[in-house]
Protein backbone atom coordinates (compact mmCIF):
# COMPACT_ATOMS: atom_id res chain seq x y z
CA UNK A 1 0.00 0.00 0.00
CA UNK A 2 1.30 3.43 -0.91
CA UNK A 3 2.04 5.92 1.83
CA UNK A 4 0.92 8.94 -0.15
CA UNK A 5 -1.17 9.97 -3.12
CA UNK A 6 -0.03 12.58 -5.64
CA UNK A 7 -1.89 14.60 -8.26
CA UNK A 8 0.19 16.08 -11.08
CA UNK A 9 -0.14 19.84 -11.64
CA UNK A 10 1.32 22.08 -14.31
CA UNK A 11 3.42 21.38 -17.38
CA UNK A 12 6.11 18.79 -17.95
CA UNK A 13 9.59 20.27 -17.67
CA UNK A 14 13.00 18.78 -18.33
CA UNK A 15 14.95 17.54 -15.34
CA UNK A 16 18.23 19.23 -14.48
CA UNK A 17 21.40 17.17 -14.85
CA UNK A 18 21.64 16.79 -11.05
CA UNK A 19 18.09 15.37 -10.89
CA UNK A 20 18.42 12.64 -13.53
CA UNK A 21 18.95 9.96 -10.86
CA UNK A 22 15.81 10.93 -8.93
CA UNK A 23 12.88 8.50 -9.11
CA UNK A 24 10.69 10.93 -11.02
CA UNK A 25 13.36 11.67 -13.67
CA UNK A 26 14.73 8.19 -14.39
CA UNK A 27 12.01 7.04 -16.78
CA UNK A 28 11.63 9.97 -19.16
CA UNK A 29 13.97 12.78 -18.09
CA UNK A 30 10.95 15.04 -17.50
CA UNK A 31 9.17 16.00 -14.30
CA UNK A 32 5.84 17.54 -13.38
CA UNK A 33 4.96 19.48 -10.24
CA UNK A 34 2.66 17.55 -7.91
CA UNK A 35 0.42 18.05 -4.92
CA UNK A 36 0.78 15.09 -2.56
CA UNK A 37 -0.99 14.10 0.64
CA UNK A 38 -0.51 11.31 3.13
CA UNK A 39 -2.94 8.40 2.92
CA UNK A 40 -5.02 7.56 6.01
CA UNK A 41 -3.35 5.15 8.38
CA UNK A 42 0.24 6.24 7.75
CA UNK A 43 1.95 6.51 11.14
CA UNK A 44 2.89 9.98 12.36
CA UNK A 45 6.52 8.85 12.78
CA UNK A 46 6.71 7.96 9.07
CA UNK A 47 5.16 11.30 8.08
CA UNK A 48 7.68 13.17 10.23
CA UNK A 49 10.66 11.17 8.93
CA UNK A 50 9.83 11.47 5.21
CA UNK A 51 8.91 14.50 3.14
CA UNK A 52 6.21 14.33 0.49
CA UNK A 53 7.54 14.50 -3.09
CA UNK A 54 7.25 17.82 -4.90
CA UNK A 55 7.46 16.26 -8.37
CA UNK A 56 6.22 13.14 -10.19
CA UNK A 57 7.32 11.51 -13.43
CA UNK A 58 5.81 13.17 -16.47
CA UNK A 59 3.32 10.88 -18.19
CA UNK A 60 2.48 13.17 -21.14
CA UNK A 61 5.71 12.76 -23.11
CA UNK A 62 3.85 11.56 -26.24
CA UNK A 63 1.72 14.73 -26.22
CA UNK A 64 4.81 16.90 -25.84
CA UNK A 65 6.56 15.14 -28.72
CA UNK A 66 3.48 15.47 -30.94
CA UNK A 67 3.24 19.20 -30.24
CA UNK A 68 6.96 19.66 -30.91
CA UNK A 69 6.62 17.72 -34.19
CA UNK A 70 3.81 19.95 -35.48
CA UNK A 71 5.45 23.14 -34.19
CA UNK A 72 8.70 22.27 -35.99
CA UNK A 73 6.87 21.44 -39.22
CA UNK A 74 4.94 24.71 -39.03
CA UNK A 75 8.21 26.63 -38.61
CA UNK A 76 9.79 24.81 -41.58
CA UNK A 77 6.77 25.50 -43.81
CA UNK A 78 6.76 29.17 -42.77
CA UNK A 79 10.50 29.48 -43.49
CA UNK A 80 9.97 27.79 -46.86
CA UNK A 81 7.22 30.24 -47.76
CA UNK A 82 9.38 33.21 -46.74
CA UNK A 83 12.31 31.85 -48.78
CA UNK A 84 10.07 31.26 -51.80
CA UNK A 85 8.62 34.79 -51.46
CA UNK A 86 12.13 36.27 -51.40
CA UNK A 87 13.07 34.19 -54.45
CA UNK A 88 10.07 35.46 -56.43
CA UNK A 89 10.70 39.05 -55.32
CA UNK A 90 14.39 38.92 -56.32
CA UNK A 91 13.58 37.28 -59.64
CA UNK A 92 11.09 40.03 -60.49
CA UNK A 93 13.60 42.74 -59.53
CA UNK A 94 16.37 41.17 -61.61
CA UNK A 95 14.17 40.75 -64.70
CA UNK A 96 12.64 44.21 -64.23
CA UNK A 97 16.17 45.71 -64.13
CA UNK A 98 17.26 43.72 -67.21
CA UNK A 99 14.29 45.00 -69.25
CA UNK A 100 15.32 48.64 -68.79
Amino acid sequence: MADHTCAARGECIACAAAELQADYCRESGFKQAAECSWNPGVPKERQDAHALPQFVACTRIADMERRAFFRNHFVFVALGLVAFGLYVWRRRRIYAGAAV
